[in-house]
């Protein structure tokens, strides 16, 4: 796929010379290699997708159309496909044109993943995992590779190679109670996942908590949050606040609040996607802008939002290198890239020891729910255990968190050491103060 850079010039003066102003090319190379013991059933799969979006512009009228066909000949379809789709198109007061920018940058990765070496990884873990009293409904392996190209008619030419590995595993306790609720882990790595011995060693610690269950009460206590379950309230109800087209359209309830004071000052949340021993490394975003950190919370203060071409050239802004496009629906929007909260001097253990009564949430069930414009959310601390004198003492029935996003943020006390690599993130546990628990058991 990535031959096709040499066709990307002819294909945009070919575009120019038909009558269209500006041309942009965005295309994407896919592959995933996967394998999955599901309830004892084993499935694997490599597959490889390829596409390619080109978007042009004649005045303020735009056209885009895509094609799985990235030869020059199938560029050069969607290319008059494009020019069509604009000419018929009425005029879009608010077009701001395509990227204008005008990079040339290269780092490409021949990367290879071992479906062997997944396979044996994944049922390693499954059968340490399997004892009488568990029902192990999952254990999972997923290695991509993403090769991107973007290309425009100011003399972009860039092309980049993404790449990373997930072993997941989710399991059950079957107890004297009942089954205790899903239990599950996750380790993401830049490199082939070979050693899931740190991931058994959790899961078989939860596991052992999980043989007692304890049935939730109403109280307000201290809470640890997992960085998946962090992970979850910023997706859904602190990152739609913080985007460029929320700001724009005045649907973000933060339009009044930048440079002010409003979360606890131990948090500060920055994305940093250019560091390229982690998963998340991206250093063009897909306007072929290229990356940098950015702070969007300082020491409790919120400072910054983030931006894609488009929405910050409709309010006279530059943008932050935030575009995200997905080629063949034509989605085109904004989003972090490796978001991170400033990691403290403590390890989890450490934290845990302190607490003389508290929670500690895994993931939150029903955080898709929250409301983007209110931050507002009520779900499921599940799975979640009860800590009692410094210790994990069970697994938790029932417990749940009514509250807002902007709450849980401004009780933010303090981070560990430790962390996670996970979609678009790189997140310690979180020690967040005086969360009210309440039960529906």
């Amino acid at each position: 796929m990535i031959e096709v850079i040499d066709v990307l010039d002819k294909v945009i003066k070919l575009g120019e010379s038909l009558g269209a102003e500006e041309v942009f090319i965005y295309g994407k190379e896919h592959t995933v290699m996967s394998y999955e013991i599901l309830v004892g059933n084993i499935s694997s799969r490599i597959s490889t997708t390829v596409g390619a979006q080109i978007i042009v512009s004649i005045g303020k009228r735009h056209g885009s159309s895509y094609t799985t066909d990235v030869s020059e000949e199938g560029l050069l379809r969607a290319l008059s496909d494009a020019i069509s789709i604009a000419r018929a198109s009425s005029e879009d007061p608010e077009w701001p044109g395509v990227p204008n920018f005008s990079e040339k940058y290269e780092e490409v990765k021949d990367v290879e993943y071992d479906i062997e070496s997944a396979s044996r990884a994944v049922q390693e873990l499954y059968k340490s995992l399997l004892k009488d009293n568990r029902l192990v409904y999952n254990v999972g392996y997923e290695g991509t590779i993403e090769k991107t190209f973007i290309a425009n008619s100011y003399g972009a030419e860039i092309i980049t190679t993404e790449y990373g590995n997930g072993l997941t595993a989710y399991l059950s306790v079957q107890t004297s109670q009942g089954a205790s609720p899903g239990i599950w882990d996750y380790i993401v790595s830049k490199e082939q996942i070979v050693d899931s011995s740190a991931l058994l060693e959790n899961l078989e610690f939860l596991a052992k908590k999980a043989e007692s269950l304890i049935k939730a009460r109403d109280m307000t206590v201290p809470t640890i949050w997992h960085p998946s379950a962090l992970m979850s309230i910023l997706t859904y109800g602190f990152l739609p606040a913080i985007k460029g087209d929320a700001i724009h359209k005045k649907s973000s309830r933060y339009l009044e609040k930048f440079g002010e004071n409003i979360f606890s000052k131990s948090l500060t949340i920055y994305d940093d996607p250019t560091r390229k021993d982690l998963v998340n490394y991206v250093p063009y975003d897909a306007d072929g802008v290229r990356t940098k950190r950015i702070d969007i919370v300082k020491a409790g203060t919120l400072i910054n939002s983030i931006w894609n071409y488009h929405w910050a050239s409709l309010e006279g802004r530059e943008t932050t290198g935030h575009a995200t496009r997905n080629p063949r629906p034509g989605e085109y929007g904004v989003n972090v890239h490796n978001i991170s909260i400033e990691f403290g001097r403590r390890s989890l253990d450490d934290l845990i020891s302190e607490i003389s009564e508290g929670v500690y949430i895994l993931s939150l069930q029903g955080a898709h729910s929250t409301n983007p414009e209110s931050g507002r959310f009520s779900v499921m601390a599940n799975p979640a255990f009860y800590i009692k004198d410094g210790e994990i003492v069970g697994c938790l029935l029932g417990a749940s968190i009514t509250s807002s996003v902007d709450d849980v943020l401004n009780k933010f006390k303090e981070a560990t050491s430790d962390y996670k690599e996970g979609f678009r993130s790189t997140l310690p546990w979180a020690l967040i103060d005086n969360i009210r628990i309440s039960s529906r058991v």
